[in-house]
Parts: C-alpha cells; structure tokens; sequence
C-alpha cells in the first residue's frame, strides 16, 4: 500500500523511529486509522480518538498491541523530531495476518480560514453510503470518489446522501442541522461517531439546546436554518450554502454559542494537558 498523505521527515513504526520512507512497510489488509489534531505541542482529545482506534481494531476482529501510554509517547517524540507544535498526526494500524504494523506520522492538514468561520463554506452532494461507517477504515476508491467530487464543484466539504434521499454526514466530518431551538443529527448507527461530534452533543447538552438524532431528507433543506460541520481540523464549521440551498448559519445564535464553547473546551484541554 502506498501512503499519499504524509509531510514529515520521520514516522514512528511499531515503537521505533524511522525515516518516512519506510511507511511502505504498511501492507493493503484490514486498515484503521485516527488523526489527532496537535495544538501548542497538546494531542486533543487524545483519549476519546485512543479508545474509538482500539474498538476499530477489535471490530475487524483483533485486539490493539498498544496502550494509550505507550501512543502518547510516540507522539510526543515524532512532534520533538519534527519541531511541529501545531499540525495533524495520524495513527494507522495494518493488520495482515494477525500481525500488526502500528505506523504514526505526520499527516496533511487544513484548518479553515477565519474567512471561512466568519462566513461558512459550500458543501455539495454525492449519493453513496460507507459500509460500515462506525469502523474508520482506509477505503482509496471511496477516496478517490471523493476527490473527484470536490475538483468537480470546488466544495468544502462533500456530503453524503443515502438511497432515500437523506443527508447522513461529511465525507471527512460529521453535520449538525438547525431549525429554530432546535439541532438535529444522524443517529449513531449510520454515521462515523466522530469525536468533535460527541463533544458537540455533550455542549447541547450542557447549554439546554434540544438536540434530536434524526435524518434530514434533501427536499427539507429548505426548512432548516443554519448548518454546520464539526471534525478533528475544523473544529465546529459554519456552512454557508449546499448545492443552491443559502444558510446564515455563521451569524446563528444557536451555532455561534455551539461553536465558542467547543473552543473554550479546547482551550480548557490544552492548559490541563500542556506538556512544555
């Protein structure tokens, strides 16, 4: 297998320092992954995307060689390598035979424009649905479907849109609708449970906000009010227009509140967890 999305100069295999190189001891087999996002030197939420990798490895019918000590560290020594302080790094496991080749390095990266906060994105919409979307698994055709899409309508995001009609998440993110007091959200079993998106359904939570999981069909759009998209980068996104269907959701009371308390928990996690 050959690994495309890689910026470093060093990966760590296994425990052990190499040169990046040497990523292509990951052999095609059954392949999941985390990103975790870097911020001052802090993997954030390093526990939530550990254990979430650990039951992907046992959903492909293993069990993870490594504990979340033993992870930490090795992220810890590729960032002091690498003298990043802010950047992404990716955690993939390859499983081949009951063998497993732990591989973390360095992985690209864009974090929105606060342009793109102040004003939201454009998403577009693709009909195709992932197999078994609670597994973070390395697909390169659904990949490749997605890129294709995203040079075609020069879209932020891509959203993904079931056999009904219905919009269920992000190609990379998990999607957050609202409609007066009210946020709605895929129900767990038809969507990547992704960590921001947990942290987002606590903050509802916490805030009083009624959050519904639910599916919205394409032809309700029209109805909703604001939209955004949350993932490890982007934190909590505003979305500004799908297809031809316009949102002020950057100015939304309920997005805007949403999103200044995820920041304030990424800040209260940083000082609690700062390694300097």
């Amino acid at each position: 297998m050959v690994i495309y999305d890689y910026i470093g100069k060093y990966c760590i295999i296994n425990h052990e320092t190499k040169m990046i190189g040497e990523l292509n001891i990951i052999k095609a087999g059954k392949i999941v992954y985390e990103v975790v996002r870097i911020v001052n030197r802090v993997p954030l939420f390093l526990e939530e995307h550990f254990l979430r990798l650990d039951k992907s490895v046992s959903l492909i019918g293993t069990h993870f060689i490594y504990d979340l000590e033993i992870i930490r560290a090795d992220i810890e020594k590729l960032i002091s390598l690498e003298q990043l302080e802010n950047c992404n790094v990716k955690i993939v496991t390859s499983v081949v035979d009951n063998f497993q080749v732990i591989a973390i390095y360095l992985s690209k990266f864009y974090y929105p424009s606060i342009k793109e906060y102040s004003e939201g994105v454009y998403a577009s919409l693709i009909n195709i649905e992932r197999e078994n979307p609670n597994i973070k698994k390395i697909n390169t055709s659904y990949i490749d479907t997605i890129y294709k899409k995203v040079i075609e309508t020069k879209a932020f995001e891509i959203l993904l849109v079931n056999s009904r009609n219905e919009i269920l998440e992000g190609s990379k993110s998990n999607i957050f609708f609202v409609k007066g007091e009210k946020v709605f959200t895929s129900p767990d079993d038809l969507v990547l449970k992704g960590i921001t998106r947990s942290f987002v359904i606590n903050i509802c939570d916490r805030l009083g906000i009624d959050l519904i999981q639910t599916v919205i069909s394409i032809n309700y759009l029209s109805n909703i009010e604001a939209v955004f998209l949350t993932g490890t980068s982007i934190k909590v996104l505003p979305i500004a227009k799908i297809e031809n269907h316009s949102f002020s959701s950057a100015s939304n009371k309920i997005v805007v509140s949403i999103l200044k308390k995820y920041d304030e928990l990424i800040n209260d996690y940083i000082v609690e967890n700062n390694i300097k």
